[in-house]
């Protein structure tokens, strides 16, 4: 998905909306437009964003997308095994 999301954004003739994960957002941040004013409605909306969600999408101080999800990994350890 990356190199179609990097040559999408070369061409500039890629979609509007793309789902992005993890640090995507500061990987293409030259070819994102700032959400600022969704984010900040949203925020307020819900409540605000979980501190490492908001990590993912804030670059240089800027909304470049909009956290949606966290997808924690799940480690167990059983001992009776």
């Amino acid at each position: 998905l990356q190199p179609r999301i990097t040559a999408a954004i070369q061409s500039r003739s890629g979609p509007d909306i793309i789902h992005m994960l993890h640090n995507w957002p500061h990987l293409y941040e030259n070819g994102l437009v700032e959400v600022n004013d969704l984010a900040e409605w949203q925020a307020k909306d819900q409540g605000g964003f979980y501190a490492q969600s908001e990590a993912y999408v804030r670059v240089g101080g800027r909304f470049m997308a909009l956290p949606h999800s966290i997808v924690p990994g799940l480690i167990a350890y059983r001992k009776s095994w």
